[in-house]
Order: C-alpha cells, then sequence, then structure tokens
C-alpha cells in the first residue's frame, strides 16, 4: 500500500493481482492518508492476505451464493422473495458481469446513475428509496466480501447517494373523498372505495377473495396480498401476524359489495375486464391517470389509507383499535405516523381529566 496525491487531495493505493488499485481517497492531507493506511495494513496482517485471484472472481456467480446464505436471515418468505428479485435485477443483474477486480467507486458510481436514469429500455427508473434499498444490499454483500477476504475495503463505502424525504400523509375529509372517488372509472370505484372504507394496503384489496368476506356478519379476512415480484403481479400470504386480521365493514361498502360478480377465482375486484382480476399496475395507472388533471393529482391511493385512520382518529377512536384494523406490526408504527392528529381531540381529553377531578377538595392542595 502506499499513499499519492490524487485531485487537490490524498488517496491510498495497492496492489492487487498485479493491478494497482484504488483503496480509500479523498484525504485532506498526507499525513491523514497515512495514518489511515497504517490502520488498513493492521487489519491486513490482522485478517490475513487476499485469497488467490480474487480480483478476478466473478462477482454476479459469488452474489448468488450470498444471497442464498443472507436471505435465511430475512423473517418471511414474502421478504425472500420480494427482496430476492430486487437483489438478482438490480445487483446481480447490473453488477454481475464485473470480476471484483472491476467493482470499485467509479463502477459504482456509474451504477447509481444508471439506477436513476437507466440507459436501457429494459429498466425502469428507480427512486431515492429504491435506490438506497438496493445499494444497501450491495453494501452487504461487499461487507461480506471484505470478511472473506475476496476484497481489502468495501467501495461502497461513502457513496453519493440521493435524498429520500418521508412524504408526509395526505388527509382527505368526507367530502374530498367523494370527489376524489367520483372522478374514477365506475368500474373501478368498488375496490378504492374498499380501500377508503377498511383503511387496507392496495395490495391487500386487490388479493381479497369472496370467502375472506362475511357479508351477512360485515366482516372483510386479510389473509394475502398482490404484490409485484420480478416483474409480474403475483398473490403472496401477508408476512406479520398483525398483518392477517378480521376487520368490520361500514353497511354502506357492504352494499356495494353485495352487487359485485363472482367470478370462478375467487378473486372480489375485477376492474374494467371482468374476465380476470385486478392487475397492481393496471390500477395504479387507472388511478394516476384519473386524478392527473384534478387538484388531486398528487395524491396517492395510499392516501386513503391514512385519511380512513384520520377519520378513526377523528372519531375518538382508541389507538390500539386503529393499530389492529390497519394491520401495524406495533402500536408505536401507529402513533408514530398519525401522532400528529391527537392534539385535535387532546381539549376533550383535558376535559375528560378534570371529570375525574371534579370531587377533590382542590382548595385543601393549594
Amino acid at each position: 500500500m502506499w499513499v499519492e496525491p490524487h485531485r487537490n487531495k490524498f488517496r491510498i493505493r495497492d496492489l492487487v493481482d498485479g493491478r494497482k488499485v484504488p483503496v480509500e481517497s479523498g484525504f485532506a492531507n498526507k499525513t491523514a492518508a497515512k495514518n489511515r493506511m497504517k490502520e488498513l495494513e493492521g487489519d491486513k496482517i490482522k485478517h490475513g492476505s487476499l485469497k488467490p485471484n480474487a480480483g478476478k472472481t466473478n462477482f454476479g456467480q459469488w452474489a448468488e451464493e450470498w444471497w442464498k446464505s443472507h436471505s435465511k436471515t430475512l423473517g418471511s418468505k414474502v421478504s425472500v422473495r420480494t427482496e430476492g428479485g430486487r437483489v438478482k435485477r438490480h445487483v446481480i443483474g447490473r453488477l454481475g458481469h464485473l470480476t471484483f477486480g472491476q467493482i470499485d467507486r467509479a463502477a459504482i458510481r456509474q451504477w447509481l446513475s444508471d439506477l436513476a436514469e437507466p440507459e436501457s429500455a429494459d429498466y425502469d427508473p428507480l427512486g431515492p428509496k429504491s435506490i438506497l434499498n438496493v445499494h444497501g444490499y450491495l453494501f452487504l454483500a461487499l461487507e461480506t466480501a471484505v470478511k472473506e477476504n475476496m476484497i481489502r475495503v468495501n467501495p461502497a463505502t461513502g457513496s453519493k447517494l440521493p435524498k429520500w424525504n418521508r412524504r408526509e400523509p395526505t388527509y382527505l375529509d368526507e367530502r374530498q373523498l367523494a370527489e376524489v372517488l367520483g372522478k374514477l372509472p365506475v368500474a373501478w370505484r368498488p375496490l378504492f372505495l374498499f380501500v377508503a372504507g377498511t383503511g387496507c394496503r392496495i395490495g391487500e384489496a386487490l388479493g381479497m377473495k369472496w370467502e375472506c368476506l362475511d357479508l351477512d356478519e360485515g366482516t372483510a379476512r386479510f389473509e394475502s396480498q398482490v404484490q409485484i415480484i420480478e416483474g409480474k403481479s403475483q398473490d403472496v400470504p401477508l408476512k406479520t401476524k398483525a398483518s392477517r386480521r378480521t376487520i368490520s365493514l361500514p353497511s354502506s361498502l357492504v352494499k356495494v359489495l353485495k352487487l359485485l360478480p363472482h367470478a370462478a377465482d375467487g378473486y372480489v375486484f375485477r376492474g374494467s375486464q371482468l374476465s380476470r382480476p385486478a392487475r397492481y399496475t393496471t390500477a395504479l395507472d387507472v388511478w394516476s391517470r384519473s386524478l392527473r388533471k384534478t387538484a388531486y393529482a398528487a395524491l396517492r391511493i395510499h392516501d386513503l389509507r391514512h385519511s380512513h385512520a384520520a377519520q378513526l382518529i377523528k372519531a375518538k377512536r382508541p389507538l390500539t383499535v386503529i393499530q389492529r384494523r390497519l394491520g401495524h406490526s406495533s402500536i408505536k408504527v401507529t402513533s408514530d405516523t398519525y401522532g400528529g392528529l391527537l392534539p385535535e381531540v387532546e381539549s376533550d381529553t383535558a376535559a375528560a381529566a378534570e371529570l375525574a377531578l371534579s370531587h377533590v377538595a382542590l382548595a385543601d392542595l393549594i
């Protein structure tokens, strides 16, 4: 290893399989670079030399084996399938042709750029959140490669990543909800009315089957959902105990559901084509096209779920009840998401506390 000037700063380089490879860069001065180099050399002694021909090893083949091992640490079959598709498509699929010696900071920088603005028509652009998730898997894979002495340092460390700001939920009141549903095609309104009336996720609504509805009792049982896996809509079981739930249905929603036709495949919602179940991508497209030139153009389908929760809070339903109805894994998730709405009922809470103190002789305490 050695230190050398690089773009008005200093970097550390090493000789790997006869090639000069950048190890770390961006040091403000030579002393800082040398101190870091001593640390790396210590790690080199501690962990041993790189495996023979490590730099010439195909990353894709190695990553396939890494994922088989790593996927066993994930908590559910849904996670394994969905995240596996993401890893195979965007990590192995895009970087798998490279050797470890070719995966450096420049290659990762180009890969990140291509995730956001693909040069190939085979890929759609990924948003900031998806890029962060995909980069996270690459980072984990390369961290394992460091531990296995395939590479000296993780080149994904310090990558310049896009900023992702969580969007604040949008809440519709009764009038606004009626306006939004009125702008959707008639054939699709029952699906979105179901989301608004139950607070379920759109994938849960698309996965709803008649066998899970009891319209006489007015209940719906959530057991599965539709997700996009490796580019295809697939019906998969819900991944947590909390998300598998039975809830009550509004009477007006029950009346609408009783008018819907039954099909042999058992799915409740059909969309425009009665011959097959409503598809995930089609539902998203119908939603965006219907609202594109309206005041609700920025509204997401998920905001129907948020609006449902807001109405329950407005009706002073306990957070624990809302948690179970929405299928949240913990009360903390519900509180973190909708806690900002609670001050609307805080005055009533204070009034209730005042009633509890109404018979206390306050004069004796002051």
